[in-house]
């Protein structure tokens, strides 16, 4: 079910031309807004979610940390639309930060690669469900790079905005302390824009080559050590073995490696309000060789603008004509292929196990 679920949001896009392709990738976000807020009891941390509303609304207590300030908010602000409202209206907060960036960024011919990469790796859409308190930390700072790259046009003054893009930064920290990572991405377009010379990004092809000379096992071993000294951090020491488990994918390392090395070769060739985002994703590759599974989550503030940076990425390669046209489409041939795979296999894997049986909330047996 989920599979041709997943096939029919790319596929929409892709077959139908002009204004009637328009209206499938409506239809096509309306089957993610099934995905996004209607599922039930799909995700691995369902319990964990409905125990935090409950703390928020019904002051439930548990031995748990305390719930970040805004966040809290939010679902205490939700209550009168119960907790399958409050998923609800964050999958249309949600999925509308992500159209409003495929929308400007992305050829609407495009859409439906955007979506492929977004349903198929699996580290992206089904990831997100599964981890919506971080998801909305994400799009708070989607939403504030946008204020910055694209100013809102009944919003005359720089200051406003930029109060407003600080503004929804501290609201994403207060939804998920990760979001602290993000800072630099504020400070983006104003770096791209004083880039004088984009030689200098060829330090992170070079950062990203380090990443293979370095002993995971030994870093393991002394994180868990000082993880399990610390009060604060040894109930986070399992993540510590992660580190020397990090993906050793021939070929996606490969991907990565001829991304990297054509959008620093292409910097010079993206508009101005792109260059932002292809500099989060040239950030994002050039560290994720260092990250452990767990950890790789904080570089999702990252990682996100990939779904719209590879489309614009494609389109300028495939204006190339002979060769570069026809090795471009051959690489994109290769990623999609191997994006399926990874989408085969990590279906099947244990960690989407729930995914198999596809159910909503309105098969739920109360309405909560």
């Amino acid at each position: 079910m989920i599979k041709i679920i997943v096939l029919t949001i790319i596929l929409l896009p892709l077959v139908f031309r002009d204004k009637q392709r328009i209206c499938a990738l409506w239809v096509s976000f309306a089957l993610l807004f099934i995905l996004f807020g209607c599922q039930y009891e799909m995700t691995r941390d369902w319990p964990v979610y409905v125990e935090r509303w409950l703390v928020a609304t019904e002051n439930y207590r548990t031995g748990g940390r305390d719930l970040e300030p805004f966040y809290k908010a939010v679902m205490f602000l939700c209550k009168p639309f119960t907790y399958f409202g409050y998923l609800m209206i964050c999958a249309v907060f949600n999925l509308g930060v992500f159209k409003k960036y495929l929308d400007k960024y992305v050829p609407v011919k495009l859409a439906w690669l955007t979506l492929a990469i977004f349903l198929l790796r699996t580290n992206f859409a089904f990831t997100y469900i599964d981890t919506n308190r971080q998801t909305l930390a994400i799009t708070l700072c989607m939403l504030g790079l946008y204020c910055i790259i694209n100013p809102v046009g009944w919003i005359k003054s720089k200051k406003v905005l930029y109060l407003l893009s600080a503004a929804l930064f501290l609201a994403a920290v207060s939804t998920h302390t990760s979001a602290v990572i993000a800072l630099p991405i504020f400070f983006f377009p104003w770096i791209c824009e004083h880039i004088k010379n984009s030689k200098y990004l060829w330090g992170f092809m070079g950062l990203y080559i380090a990443s293979y000379f370095i002993n995971y096992s030994a870093i393991a071993d002394i994180v868990g050590a000082y993880m399990m000294g610390s009060d604060d951090l040894s109930t986070f020491s399992q993540y510590a073995d992660e580190i020397s488990e990090r993906s050793k994918s021939v070929v996606e390392q490969g991907i990565y490696a001829t991304l990297l090395f054509f959008l620093i070769y292409l910097f010079d060739k993206f508009k101005a309000q792109e260059k932002p985002l292809v500099l989060a994703v040239i950030v994002f590759i050039s560290l994720q060789g260092f990250a452990m599974y767990t950890m790789l989550r904080a570089l999702f503030f990252y990682q996100v603008y990939s779904i719209y940076v590879i489309p614009i990425l494609a389109s300028k390669m495939a204006e190339k004509k002979g060769a570069p046209r026809f090795l471009t489409y051959l690489f994109f041939t290769v990623f999609i292929l191997y994006c399926i795979y990874s989408f085969n296999s990590t279906i099947a894997g244990e960690n989407m196990e729930n995914w198999k049986h596809f159910q909503t909330i309105f098969s739920a047996p109360r309405w909560m």
